[in-house]
């Protein structure tokens, strides 16, 4: 049913000659949502003191992502990865 209404939706924007982009789009929007349940509660339980440190030891936003929260959230973002993966194959 929701394919069929992606299907409805991208003709009648005149996205059906990229059918690649329609297909890929329509799987990203499937996708977002387990990811996101699968990252999010991870994310709450994260101490906050550990971003206030990087803060107070000079690392900038970027690098508070790459070495705090990058590496603290890669084991749910792999969940969320393979449950979408395992959603669409089978």
């Amino acid at each position: 049913m929701i394919g069929a209404s992606f299907l409805i939706l991208f003709t009648q924007l005149k996205f059906f000659t990229w059918i690649f982009l329609t297909v890929l789009s329509s799987h990203v929007a499937f996708s977002i949502p387990i990811v996101v349940l699968m990252v999010l509660p991870r994310l709450k339980e994260m101490n906050g003191d550990m971003i206030h440190a990087a803060y107070d030891l000079g690392a900038s936003q970027f690098q508070m992502f790459k070495e705090i929260m990058l590496p603290y959230l890669t084991p749910s973002i792999i969940a969320g990865y393979f449950m979408a993966f395992h959603l669409f194959t089978r």
